[in-house]
Parts: structure tokens; C-alpha cells; sequence
């Protein structure tokens, strides 16, 4: 062996020792630094990982970019997660310090939680920069660690029901789209006919089958455009 290649190995072998003399004196200081790098990285454009757990009344997954940067819904029947490098993981991780079988995400039922359980792997899992040596419940916006790879956790338990859009909403995006408003945008919006219609003599008959009585002729749909624009 030529006498660079062996010292330049014997440098690295000595880097590599004093590394884990530093980790094992220092390891959280380490640690800092690693969350110091991946904010460091958030913010010079790189895509940053995440991982959501949704509870949507019986329906339980997790939606997660963590699959090659490409964002998925994934649904486990026994509502357990696998996480690490090899390609059978539920969620396969591209990163060589994440190994084969390295973590898992699972849903309690009867407590309706999340947590996170490592499979006593290689370089460890991390939650808000502490190593985890038992399953851990995970809480909206914890920060997590796997090897290299860092993603942070969403916990999703409530879903609301936005009012429909007012008219003038309707109205404001057909203006920007260019687009005439007709006759039928108007009958699909009853509870905003009323408000539309006063003032301008023309009177809103509804209907059982939910189609307008009697059609506004192409003059008077517009007239009743003009005069709602004229209110703003």
C-alpha cells in the first residue's frame, strides 16, 4: 500500500476516533450542532421532512413527505407505521445512518395517541434532541431525529366544516377569471340570492328540483351584475 493512501486512512481512522470521544463526553452539544445544521439547511432553500398523524372520526393515517420527497396519505390497518432503510418499511428512508428496521410510528387506540418506538437501532431516534430508549408519545410539533434525517411531527384531531363562499367571493373570482356570470352560477347559491336581488325589482322564486321557475333573460342577469358591482 503506498505510503499516502495509509496516512491519509490513518488520519481518518484518528478523526473518527476522536469523534466518538467528543459524542461520548459531549453528546448533546453534538446534538445542538446537528439541529443547528438542519436549521441552517431550512432556510437555503432545501426541502424540509415532515410527518402528520390524522384522526378523522374512525379513520386514522399519517400523511408524510419523508418517501423520497414525495408527499403521501398512508393508510396501516393495524395502524402501525415502520420507518428505516430497507425497502419492506412502511416508509422507506433514504439515508445510510437510518438502518434497515429503524423506528415505527403506532396509533393507541383506547388512548387515541401516537408514539414512537425504536427498534434498538444503530444510531438511535430522537425527540426534541433526547434519545428515546422506550416508546415516547408524540405531541404536535415535536421534533425528530433518525439517523441523518429530521422531519418534525403534526397531530391532526379536529376537522371543521368552512361555511360556502359568499357570492362576492364568487363574484371577485369572476372578475379575475374573465368569466361571464350566468344565470345558473346564480341560482346555486340560494342564501345569497335574496341579497342580491333586493333592490333591483326582481323577485327570487325557488323551486323544488332546485332549477330556476322562469330563466332571467341574458339583459336582465346582467343588469343584476352591474347593480351588485355598483354596491362595492
Amino acid at each position: 500500500m503506498p505510503e499516502c493512501v495509509e496516512a491519509e486512512l490513518e488520519q481518518r481512522l484518528c478523526l473518527y476516533q476522536t469523534f466518538l470521544k467528543l459524542y461520548e463526553q459531549h453528546g448533546s452539544l453534538l446534538d445542538e450542532i446537528l439541529e443547528l445544521e438542519t436549521f441552517h439547511s431550512s432556510i437555503t432553500g432545501v426541502k424540509s421532512f415532515y410527518l402528520q398523524g390524522i384522526i378523522d372520526n374512525s379513520a386514522v393515517y399519517v400523511t408524510t413527505n419523508l418517501c423520497q420527497g414525495e408527499t403521501l396519505s398512508l393508510k396501516q390497518p393495524q395502524h402501525i407505521w415502520t420507518l428505516g432503510r430497507g425497502v419492506n418499511s412502511g416508509i422507506h428512508i433514504l439515508d445510510s445512518y437510518v438502518s434497515r428496521c429503524h423506528a415505527a410510528i403506532q396509533y393507541v387506540e383506547c388512548e387515541q395517541k401516537f408514539y414512537l418506538i425504536d427498534f434498538n437501532s444503530s444510531n438511535g431516534s430522537y425527540v426534541n434532541g433526547e434519545q428515546i430508549f422506550k416508546q415516547v408519545e408524540l405531541k404536535d410539533g415535536d421534533h425528530i431525529r433518525l439517523g441523518n434525517t429530521t422531519f418534525d411531527f403534526f397531530l391532526n384531531v379536529t376537522t371543521r366544516i368552512l361555511p360556502a363562499v359568499s357570492l362576492e367571493t364568487l363574484m371577485l373570482l369572476s372578475q379575475e377569471s374573465t368569466e361571464v356570470v350566468t344565470t345558473k352560477n346564480i341560482y346555486q347559491h340560494e342564501s345569497a340570492n335574496l341579497n342580491v336581488l333586493e333592490g333591483t325589482g326582481y323577485e327570487y322564486l325557488p323551486c323544488i328540483t332546485g332549477a330556476p321557475s322562469k330563466a332571467l333573460h341574458f339583459e336582465q342577469s346582467q343588469e343584476i351584475v352591474d347593480y351588485f358591482l355598483s354596491k362595492k
